[in-house]
């Protein structure tokens, strides 16, 4: 636990890649803040004495913290090395940074004696500043820069700035590096939308409607629709996403209570044996798994399309299909003997034939591949409409062992 005992709540804004946390204490009695900087077990205050207030807006994967004091903003390496950044005007605030410390994005007002004048967005690129424009999209809201990535791109929020105190965002843009900007798309039926944070692969996360939203290519799509189908939670906010793709935020739980969640990516391995529903290389699978022996059997379904006799016929159909079983990885002495982790071939109680290849270059090594001879239909297209339904047997995979 990290004890801040001078204010009554903390604010945990960031942590870098080597566990350097920066935070922001809120004070009930008075309008300034108190920013921390924690470093292997010591709690540092940020600011001097006679500073003023101090905000810690984040700290890149490098260690390069963002931290405004007493109305300056600086990056900083440590609570007390920090380097100012130049200054643009009265009423700009910089407010993200990259992960690797070297952009800063931020808003200033186009006229600091208007509250309600439009709002450009500002860059810093090692230092130096860039006064950006914004699209007219932008006007009659406050711009908040949420993050921005190493190559420059970053994301605004906009909140009406008639709305006052609600200040509910409206809208949202995505800036590439060159600072051309474009609009995000909230979720259909959402009237609040705002993109948090974006990686270096230029994936945005973000909320729409009190909905968890990815972007991907300018797309919102709910993350909802692309987790696991488990019930009994929603996800409802998506507050950052890292290198790997993984995904924070917070779901709502059956019961009305909150808790913090992690989403992980599906992969080319995860897809085999990670029980749920995975959205991997444009295609919908099914995983289920259960206990075999000492190890694990997990069963993947894949939407696709099939050809199937019934009722006297053939015909196409599009739904789940099986696609193979995999076996965890488990000791090779488990299987000595099962014909599923030893190459050969044999006859299984049904009738059907069976065989078995291990430690090939289709298999890799310490794996085992087994395929069934089966009867397979295949359609083919006619000119003029239609299909032409064929059946041959063949050799059809099955399942994989993997021994570890």
């Amino acid at each position: 636990m990290i004890n801040s005992t001078t204010r009554p709540y903390v604010r945990m804004a960031d942590i870098s890649g080597n566990g350097v946390i920066v935070m922001t204490g809120d004070s009930y009695a008075t309008t300034s803040n108190t920013s921390y900087w924690y470093e292997q077990g010591t709690l540092t205050k940020i600011q001097r004495e006679g500073e003023g207030g101090a905000f810690a807006y984040g700290i890149s994967e490098s260690g390069v913290a963002l931290i405004s004091v007493a109305g300056d903003t600086f990056t900083a390496t440590s609570p007390t090395q920090r380097t100012p950044l130049p200054a643009h005007a009265e009423g700009s605030a910089a407010t993200a940074i990259s992960p690797n410390g070297r952009v800063v994005t931020g808003a200033v007002l186009d006229d600091p004696d208007a509250w309600y004048a439009p709002q450009n967005p500002l860059r810093w690129d090692d230092g130096v500043l860039s006064e950006l424009t914004s699209p007219s999209s932008t006007h009659g809201y406050f711009l908040g820069v949420t993050s921005v990535n190493d190559s420059g791109a970053f994301l605004a929020c906009g909140s009406d700035m008639y709305d006052w105190p609600y200040h509910v965002n409206e809208a949202t843009w995505s800036y590439a590096a060159d600072g051309k900007p474009s609009q995000l798309s909230p979720l259909p039926g959402s009237t609040d939308v705002c993109a948090k944070a974006i990686n270096n692969d230029g994936v945005i996360v973000g909320d729409a409607g009190s909905k968890a939203t990815l972007w991907v290519n300018g797309q919102a799509r709910a993350l909802n629709s692309l987790v696991p189908n488990r019930s009994g939670y929603s996800l409802q906010t998506a507050e950052d996403i890292n290198a790997a793709g993984q995904i924070v935020g917070l779901a709502k739980l059956a019961d009305g209570s909150n808790r913090g969640y992690i989403a992980t990516p599906s992969t080319a391995e995860t897809i085999y044996t990670a029980p749920g529903y995975h959205d991997f290389n444009g295609r919908a699978w099914k995983t289920t798994c259960e206990p075999y022996s000492r190890t694990t059997r997990c069963r993947r379904e894949i939407v696709a399309t099939q050809v199937q006799y019934k009722n006297g016929g053939y015909s196409r159909v599009t739904d789940w299909a099986f696609n193979n079983l995999t076996y965890t990885p488990s000791p090779r002495s488990l299987w000595a003997r099962n014909p599923l982790g030893n190459t050969g071939e044999w006859t299984a109680d049904d009738g059907r034939k069976w065989r078995t290849e291990c430690d090939t270059p289709t298999t890799g090594k310490n794996g085992c591949r087994s395929y069934v001879f089966a009867r397979v239909a295949d359609a083919t297209p006619k000119p003029g409409g239609g299909y032409t339904y064929t059946v041959e047997s063949m050799w059809v995979f099955n399942n994989m062992v993997k021994f570890g």
